[in-house]
Parts: C-alpha cells; sequence; structure tokens
C-alpha cells in the first residue's frame, strides 16, 4: 500500500475527507492507500465517518484510514500557525515514528490541497540519499533565522533550496538516519521560525532535498502581483517561466495555500495575477466534496452559505474599486488638492 500521511484536527476532517477522496478517485495504480492522520483530537462520531469513507472507497480501490494523536505540550513555546491558530503544523515532524520500520517512504501533503490526476508514480521515484522530494516555494532573498539562544552548525537555510512544505515525498531511511525530528526539536528550541514547521524543515533537510516540478505543489496563491521567473530581475518564483509554463499544463496536485480556501468566501471575478487560475479548480473542489455522502451535510452548509453571500461580496468589491477609480480621477484632475487632502489624513 502507498502510505500518505495529513495533518488534520477536529474542524479540519471533512476537508482531509475531500483530499483523500480526489486521491481515490484519479488512482490507476490500483495498489491501495493508507491514509495516517495526525491530529490533536477527535471525537468518536467522526472517527466513524472516516472508517465510513474508507469503506465507501475501498470499493474502487482498497483503503484504510489511522488516527495518531498527539499532544500539543510537546511543541508549547512555538509560534501557532493557520486558520484556527494552533499548533497542529509541528505534527508532521513526529511523522516518522508512526509509520512502519519497514516502510522506507511516505507522502505528506497538506488538507488544503486538491490531487487532480494519478500520483501513484511518485511512490517509484527515484530519492538516492536525498531526504525528502519537494517543490520549491516562492522566491524571498530576505529570509531570515532568528536565534533565541544557541546557534546549531547544521543548520543551512537557503532561500533559493526554499521549499514549500505542503507536500514532501519522504525519504523514512534517510529520515531516521539523519535523526530529523530530534534536530527539528532542537531548531524549534534555539530558533524561532516564522513560518512555523517550514522554516524548520527548510534549516534542517533544506541541503538534502530533490527537488520536482511545481505541477506537484501548484500554489494558487502567490504574494505578489507579478511573477518575475528564475533568471528574471527581481525574480520571485524559483522556476524558470519554462518550467512554470509546462507544470501549469499538467498540474497533478492543486495547493489552495493562504487565504484562498475553497470553503472561504472568495471575491470570484476579481482574483490579482495568479489567482484568476483558481476559479476552475475551486469549483472542482466542490464537485469531490459534494459527492461525498459521509460529510455532505456539513459541506453542502457551507457551500449554500458562500453562495448566498457572493452577490453581496461582490457588489462590496464593485463599490470599493469604482471608489479608487474616483480617487484616483481627482488625483489626475486636481494634483495639488489631492496632496493636500492625503497630508490632512496623515498628520
Amino acid at each position: 500500500m502507498f502510505h500518505i500521511v495529513l495533518n488534520a484536527d477536529e474542524s479540519y476532517m471533512k476537508y482531509a475527507a475531500v483530499l483523500i477522496s480526489s486521491i481515490v478517485e484519479n488512482d490507476v495504480s490500483n495498489v491501495g492507500y493508507c491514509f495516517h492522520i495526525l491530529t490533536n483530537k477527535v471525537t468518536d462520531v467522526t472517527k466513524e465517518k472516516m472508517y465510513s469513507l474508507a469503506k465507501l472507497l475501498s470499493e474502487r480501490v482498497c483503503v484504510k484510514i489511522e488516527f495518531h494523536c498527539l499532544e500539543d505540550e510537546i511543541f508549547r513555546g512555538s509560534p501557532v500557525w493557520g486558520e484556527n491558530k494552533n499548533l497542529l503544523c509541528y505534527y508532521r515532524l513526529k511523522l516518522a515514528q508512526f509509520m512502519p520500520q519497514e516502510l522506507d517512504r511516505c507522502l505528506y501533503l497538506d488538507v488544503d490541497m486538491l490531487v487532480v490526476s494519478d500520483i501513484s508514480h511518485l511512490f517509484s521515484i527515484e530519492l538516492g540519499d536525498n531526504v525528502a522530494a519537494v517543490v520549491l516555494d516562492f522566491y524571498k532573498d530576505k529570509r531570515k533565522l532568528t536565534c533565541k539562544k544557541n546557534e546549531l552548525s547544521y543548520i543551512d537555510f537557503q532561500p533559493k533550496n526554499y521549499f514549500n512544505s505542503g507536500f514532501m515525498l519522504i525519504n523514512l531511511r534517510k529520515w531516521r538516519e539523519n535523526k530529523i525530528e530530534e534536530k527539528c526539536m532542537e531548531f524549534l528550541e534555539n530558533y524561532i521560525p516564522k513560518s512555523p514547521d517550514q522554516d524548520t524543515l527548510n534549516a534542517v533537510i533544506g541541503n538534502k532535498t530533490l527537488k520536482l516540478s511545481p505541477k506537484y505543489n501548484y500554489m494558487l496563491f502567490r504574494p505578489f502581483k507579478t511573477q518575475k521567473f528564475l533568471g528574471e530581475k527581481n525574480m520571485n518564483t524559483n522556476q524558470t517561466k519554462e518550467e512554470y509554463e509546462e507544470a501549469s499544463n499538467d498540474i497533478k496536485i492543486v495547493h489552495f495555500t493562504a487565504e484562498l480556501k475553497p470553503w472561504m468566501p472568495i471575491i470570484e471575478p476579481f482574483y490579482n495575477n495568479g489567482l484568476i487560475v483558481a476559479a476552475p479548480f475551486i469549483k472542482k473542489w466542490w464537485k469531490v466534496a459534494l459527492r461525498i455522502p459521509i460529510f455532505r451535510d456539513e459541506l453542502l452548509e457551507i457551500y449554500e452559505s458562500l453562495e448566498d453571500s457572493k452577490a453581496d461580496r461582490l457588489a462590496q468589491d464593485v463599490v470599493l474599486r469604482f471608489q479608487k477609480i474616483e480617487r484616483k480621477l481627482f488625483c489626475m484632475r486636481h494634483p495639488f488638492r489631492a496632496l493636500i487632502q492625503y497630508l490632512k489624513e496623515k498628520l
């Protein structure tokens, strides 16, 4: 069986169900999947729902779901993260201890992803001596680590190798040999990460990774208005334009990063650069979600709420945009008066 690890608490379990369903629906291998869910707490009712999902999906290919509970106390004092401001993101650092000892690899995926094509071939990729195969995140040369106690000699933090920790094909043998879990915990004791688990993993294994195409972690939200590719002036993307375009034509896994989540309010017609491609994938996510009978009532309630509020959000956005246009026209026609007005607002 292929082993895939997810992080999810009680509130995110329905979204994990969507990701799991998308993986199984696109599978062509018939090998089967064992999904390991790292969590802090989950009710028996929700566990039963997930087991029912596994049984339903097993009509297509063998599916198992296992829960592994951890305590937040392990990471107490580390920065919280995410929509729910918790410590769940760090749980992936402990994943190896829950994997069978004879297993040589596993795949970690963030729950805010959607698989849109078969990914079983990932488990055949030659990893060599690399600890993991990853996809590079957006480039930011001013990323720095803040040391709060002792500098660690094995830390090698390089922006050019900075990857997104939402996708990791992990070489469990090398992970254990290199004592990655222990080093990550030591890192957290001595440094203050800005992006909690992601900075931690980059600092510890960043130079021991195999870089894969962005098609395996196609991030729909990018924190800039214009993409500048590798080799271009003021680059903010770690791939060349050709690599990125090739990935865009063969996407395997979509990642709804940052505030761009299918279950959160979004102004669809007014996506900025990079976000315009999100609309069809949000629709695909909901198409999968509403096919799941196990969580259908909960997901349908969210969907209907988003649909009901869409008109109001669109109207608000249009008003804001007209106000900006009026402001620009005023500045063009009356530059001196606009300057005086601006200074008054600031003083």
